[in-house]
């Protein structure tokens, strides 16, 4: 007789609006690290020359262009990939277990184990799990989950993902 436990897995299905999506991918790029610090670099230099230096500050606004426009194309870049692609707003079913994810939609069928991941957070409307420094996550909402598959959820993806 077999004593090995059967792997158990859970199932939520899911379906975003490509502006709610796109919303919140936007503001986790945009947080970046380097975003803010480039655009920064480039602000910064544009106040102090806007105030130190009166007649120059034609400076500051061509260097404060530049730093505003760094945040402005990551927005453009993520809004655009998102709306232009009707997989990001397709029903999704997601099953997950021990060994990694499985997203099945009308377009992707694709099963990602949970090393592929290099990171797991969650805030109080849903769960991402980072696919490294950009900011485009996998993005799985909360409201699909009912309260144990949550919990489930969690302890599988804190313990799996490094």
């Amino acid at each position: 007789m077999d004593s090995t436990p059967p792997i158990l897995t859970s199932s939520v299905t899911y379906q975003w609006r490509s502006d709610e999506l796109a919303g919140i991918l936007t503001k986790r790029v945009l947080l970046r690290p380097r975003i803010v610090a480039g655009t920064l670099f480039w602000v910064v230099p544009a106040a102090i020359f806007y105030f130190a230096l009166p007649s120059a500050r034609y400076v500051s606004a061509i260097l404060f262009l530049i730093g505003l426009s760094l945040p402005l194309r990551g927005w453009l870049a993520v809004r655009r990939a998102v709306k232009s692609n009707a997989v990001f707003s397709e029903l999704k079913t997601v099953t997950f277990g021990p060994d990694g994810l499985r997203l099945s939609s009308p377009s992707v069928n694709s099963e990602m184990k949970w090393s592929v991941y290099t990171g797991f957070s969650e805030d109080k409307r849903n769960f991402y799990l980072h696919l490294g420094k950009s900011g485009f996550d996998s993005v799985l909402p909360k409201s699909a989950f009912n309260a144990s598959q949550q919990e489930e959820f969690r302890k599988l993806a804190s313990s799996k993902i490094a």
